[in-house]
């Protein structure tokens, strides 16, 4: 990651992190086109499981939340947060709506994705 973010501005690194997840998102969600929302919610959770994530579906004032205790990428997170947009990214093309990362990145880090 540090060579990438020093040949990269901010701006680019970012968009490059978003592709990787939606590089992820089409191995993995084609077969998903067909279910509905709440499937495909529920198959982004197993992926992250699958992965190496501890996470699970929250609901709060109505709004929904995927929240983890165990991140794939927490090797990276605390010095690269912009790594946490791969999974933003992954998130938002296997559901289909916009999903947005509030992660925490310091020790120990701490998932958190609202899904719109």
């Amino acid at each position: 990651m540090s060579s990438i973010s020093k040949r990269l501005g901010s701006r680019e690194l970012r968009a490059s992190m978003r592709e990787v997840g939606r590089s992820l998102a089409k191995e993995h969600g084609d077969e998903l086109t067909k279910k509905s929302r709440n499937e495909r919610l529920l198959a982004a959770l197993d992926l992250l499981k699958k992965l190496g994530g501890a996470v699970a579906l929250h609901e709060t004032d109505g709004k929904k939340f995927i929240r983890g205790k165990s991140c794939p990428l927490a090797a990276i997170t605390a010095d690269y947060p912009d790594a946490c947009l791969i999974v933003e990214a992954l998130l938002t093309e296997i559901i289909g709506v916009p999903v947005k990362e509030h992660c925490t990145h310091g020790q120990p880090p701490s998932c958190c994705f609202e899904v719109s």
